[in-house]
């Protein structure tokens, strides 16, 4: 019995030091292999005299589903981010299993771990959402904005709707904790849950806020129908905390309002319809590998080449966690999963079924409803298959369904040990591929972060140990080919649009790099960024037919890239085909307005006014085409401003910003309208505002730079220069690609080394 209770006690202290890992940011791949693998072994060696422990058709299902995750990474053609991003599922279920040898029964020591955990996620909410409101004050925005700005309301860089489902499944355990505790004490889980719903409210998720209604109306029903008595507080309790309750809603009451169905924001309605377009998008993606899917995080780059080809918006989101298992795990997958849904149904009916007291009625009712509004809450959000805490407090749920009832398929222990041995066996295995992704990440990782700060020479010492015989990542052979590239790599655009071609100064060094990159692009024939660099490598080996081809591959792949049209426009122009490269430049510019600033469109004024100002016009009927669209008629504000007309250009912002106040480009060009007029502190707010909307845009920093050099403050000019200077590379890209592929891009992501300035807006410090 001495062994049993120290065997019992250890996994509850595993368990919460491996949650509350999970939930600041740990792997839980690797937690398992070195935490809980060995705890496993060590309890199937165990002599224990316990209560028999049966086992529930769940323990089947999660054994199959674990078996079917290992495997399907296999099936799939990006083996290696699927297993990487998806190797996650089976530790989940491994903890599981830890629990079914150690704890058997005991559900109320899991309870008391969700209610501190609901404490702690509720704290970290609370204080994130005080630091993000004072953020967004001093940015200029007032709190009736928030509703369009929670995007950026990201603590411990989780999506704020990831948070909703977190704390969804967490609220519930204060409830369960009443019926175990004496009368006097009922007060503070009560407290505990209260604060949780304040949280959950502050996420101002409509999924989450819809999941609560449904958390709290089937309580209701359930409860109506056994003739239980659901609260069991007094009455003075209630009314003290709903007073306290009510006051801290006061604050947050205008968006909380804007929340509501009859006052939906422009941005709330571009969501929706971009859910119901995301969903008959993933109908699309299934089709390619309909049996086993694209496998974890395949959406992602399927969808982004679904994306670039039409030219509609992308999210990295299913955003339907249900449509998420079929798109990533395919007819095999829904079948598994489904099979456990129907065991999870089954199980809940037997328990609000049972003959108990009751107590046990009661946590029958709130654990079938927590089930009922989960699964209502991931019919619009896709957070269990993106979130590895969130799917670790999941199966500890399904571990106390599977073993709280009376109603289980028995068999013998043996074949419960049988099982768990063959499934670490399994995972350790996979483990092992895992763990060299998760090592070449990290070189990676830290190769590009030298990369920003000028240190190649400790960048190719790490890309150097990387072994690409034992990687299938284009991200990598990419950055292997740009860290090869030098300052001297540069063309003289303006020379070659006149016809003059860039002079060759090291063949075999450009060879390389065309070797590294057309590897990339053979992995990922879909990437634009790789087929514009090969383009702009060939022509500096004087090969325009294959130029010309890796240009056009770009075009079909992605129409919408403008750097790509101006690619295209500038080798045009050197092939004495005006009409062609004026239609290019002119779709480039109704992409992107902001060209304008730049130096090619500097040099291009120069060359050929006329012709500048005549592709001006084009993008501008391009747009006009689209003027419903908010974000194209944000885009004509531009060129009104570029063609001096800023009456027309400020009538259109003022109106863009009031429906769509996230739009940060829209607050730059009021920014530059206000300083026209030489009104410096309302351009400084509207400079603030974009700021705030992004970090990372250098064009605003530039902005505050110049207001600061007009007011000759020197030591706000030293700050804005310093963030200019760190914030040199376009971070979409490093995103973009760690997101799909797992690795982020390198610092330079172009060829040739001027590619970026020369297409981007000027930023000129003095």
């Amino acid at each position: 019995m001495k062994n049993v209770d120290i065997l019992y006690l250890t996994s509850l202290l595993i368990m919460g030091v491996v949650a509350v890992s999970i939930l600041f940011g740990a792997s839980l791949p690797y937690m398992t292999a070195y935490v809980v693998v060995p705890l496993l072994i060590i309890s199937m060696y165990c002599k224990r005299k316990v209560v028999k422990s049966p086992i529930s058709g769940i323990d089947f299902c999660l054994v199959v589903i674990f078996i079917y995750e290992i495997i399907n990474p296999l099936l799939v053609a990006n083996h290696e981010v699927a297993l990487y991003r998806g190797l996650f599922v089976p530790a989940a279920i491994l903890v599981y299993y830890l629990m079914r040898k150690t704890i058997v029964r005991n559900d109320t020591v899991i309870y008391y771990l969700f209610s501190g955990l609901l404490l702690l996620c509720s704290i970290v909410i609370i204080i994130s959402f005080l630091f993000f409101t004072a953020t967004i004050e001093d940015g200029g925005f007032g709190l009736n904005e928030l509703i369009s700005l929670r995007y950026l309301f990201s603590p411990m860089s989780v999506l704020i709707n990831d948070w909703g489902l977190l704390l969804l499944l967490l609220l519930p355990s204060p409830l369960l904790i009443v019926v175990r505790i004496p009368d006097r004490l009922r007060l503070y889980p009560l407290a505990l849950f209260t604060i949780g719903l304040y949280a959950l409210i502050l996420t101002f998720s409509r999924g989450a806020y819809i999941a609560v209604m449904v958390l709290l109306l089937s309580m209701h029903i359930l409860a109506k129908i056994y003739r239980l008595k659901i609260i069991r507080f007094s009455r003075k309790s209630l009314i003290t905390l709903l007073v306290l309750f009510i006051i801290a809603l006061y604050p947050i009451r205008k968006p909380l309002f804007e929340m509501l169905p009859h006052n939906t924001s422009v941005s709330q309605k571009m969501s929706t319809n971009g859910r119901i377009d995301q969903w008959s998008r993933s109908l699309d993606v299934i089709k390619e590998q309909p049996l086993f899917g694209v496998g974890a995080s395949g959406f992602k780059q399927a969808n982004k080449i679904i994306s670039d080809k039409n030219q509609i918006p992308y999210t990295i989101k299913v955003t339907n966690s249900y449509l998420q298992i079929f798109v990533e795990k395919g007819i095999v997958g829904i079948i598994l999963y489904g099979l456990l849904i129907v065991m999870i149904v089954y199980l809940i009916v037997c328990r609000i079924r049972q003959k108990d007291n009751d107590d046990k009625k009661f946590a029958n009712i709130i654990i079938s409803s927590l089930f009922i509004a989960m699964g209502v809450k991931e019919f619009g959000f896709s957070t269990l298959f993106d979130n590895q805490f969130v799917f670790l407090v999941f199966t500890m749920w399904l571990f106390i369904v599977a073993h709280s009832s009376s109603r289980l398929f028995v068999s013998k222990r043996r074949i419960l040990d049988i099982a768990i041995i063959v499934v670490m066996m399994i995972y350790l295995f996979s483990f092992y591929f895992y763990s060299i992704t998760h090592k070449y990440i990290n070189l990676n990782q830290r190769g590009v972060a030298m990369t920003h700060i000028s240190n190649k020479k400790q960048a190719n010492e790490l890309f150097s140990t990387i072994d690409t015989a034992k990687i299938n990542s284009p991200v990598v052979f990419s950055n292997l080919a740009l860290l090869l590239v030098t300052e001297q790599d540069t063309i003289n655009y303006k020379q070659f649009a006149l016809g003059v071609a860039p002079l060759l100064y090291d063949s075999m060094r450009i060879d390389s790099i065309i070797t590294f990159t057309q590897r990339a692009s053979d992995i990922a024939p879909c990437e634009s960024l790789f087929l514009q660099n090969l383009g702009w490598l060939y022509i500096l080996k004087g090969n325009y037919t294959d130029a010309m081809a890796s240009f056009n591959h770009a075009m079909a792949v992605n129409p919408a890239n403008y750097n790509n049209m101006l690619s295209l426009g500038l080798c045009l122009e050197f092939l004495q085909n005006k009409n062609a490269a004026e239609q290019y430049y002119s779709k480039a510019i109704a992409a992107s307005p902001f060209i304008t600033e730049s130096i090619f469109f500097n040099d291009y004024i120069k060359r050929d006014s006329i012709s500048a100002y005549t592709v001006v016009q084009n993008a501008k009927t391009i747009i006009e085409k689209d003027s419903l669209n908010i974000i194209s008629r944000s885009k004509l504000a531009k060129l009104y401003m570029f063609l001096n007309e800023q009456n027309k250009a400020n009538i259109i912002l003022a109106d863009v910003v009031k429906k769509l106040p996230n739009l940060n480009r829209a607050w730059l060009m009021l920014g530059d309208i206000h300083i026209a007029n030489g009104n410096l502190t309302e351009s400084k707010v509207c400079y603030q505002k974009a700021h705030l909307l992004d970090k990372v845009d250098r064009l605003v920093l530039y902005r505050l730079y110049k207001i600061y050099s007009i007011k000759k403050d020197k030591a706000c000019l030293d700050y804005y220069k310093k963030m200019l200077d760190v914030t040199k590379s376009n971070t979409y890209m490093s995103i973009y690609f760690k997101s799909v592929y797992s690795y982020s891009h390198i610092a330079q992501e172009t060829f040739p080394y001027n590619a970026q300035e020369y297409f981007s807006p000027m930023i000129e410090l003095n």
